[in-house]
């Protein structure tokens, strides 16, 4: 992703390791308050390094609400994403909710991209991306890699530019969930919507 919007596997915490740095990193920040109904339930931060081709995206989610005013749910998310080009080439992720927790690692071999989801291993072919909402050009691809969960999600991309300026949104839709994904003239993230599997609608807005 897959539970809350591929339980929220989209959204990524990256810790940049001393492999991944360069001398010629240039390092963008962005920071997202996470609405549900409306109601504040929490933030999420990115820092997305661009290497000599290679990208970095640090960022953490930490999630408190209640769903449908009765449910408490806590959801935490953690990830190491490492990017050469346009594919990934690793993966360190951790997910904590409902008392449980999800660990999803990722490593380019010569046979492909490795993923291991617990006790689950599998070898994905291919150039592999994820939902990298922050840079709308790597979610232009038919599948998209949950690293909540390891799986790889078939999707469907379709852009729409606004008819007054040249904002534009981005759909993506799975059998799972549609998300709506708002950006600026210059390609820049601000926004996302999408209605949840156990109920409301989650919305970022950029600060």
């Amino acid at each position: 992703m897959k539970s809350l919007v591929f339980g929220f596997s989209f959204l990524l915490f990256v810790h940049c390791s001393s492999a991944y740095e360069s001398i010629n990193a240039d390092t963008k920040k962005l920071l997202f308050n996470v609405l549900l109904d409306k109601k504040p339930v929490g933030t999420h931060s990115f820092e997305i390094t661009h290497g000599d081709g290679t990208i970095v995206v640090n960022s953490k989610l930490q999630l408190k609400a209640k769903f449908l005013g009765l449910f408490p749910v806590n959801y935490n998310h953690e990830s190491t994403e490492y990017w050469k080009g346009s594919c990934i080439v690793a993966v360190n992720a951790k997910t904590t909710k409902r008392g449980k927790t999800i660990i999803v690692k990722a490593k380019s071999k010569s046979q492909g991209l490795e993923v291991l989801s617990n006790n689950r291993v599998e070898v994905l072919k291919g150039c592999i991306k994820s939902f990298a909402y922050w840079d709308p050009l790597l979610l232009e691809d038919s599948q998209l890699l949950n690293t909540e969960n390891g799986d790889l999600v078939s999707v469907q991309v379709e852009t729409t530019a606004n008819e007054t300026d040249t904002s534009k949104t981005i759909l993506i839709s799975s059998s799972e969930a549609n998300i709506l994904l708002g950006y600026d003239d210059h390609d820049q993230w601000l926004s996302l919507r999408s209605k949840l599997n156990i109920g409301g609608e989650l919305h970022y807005i950029r600060q």
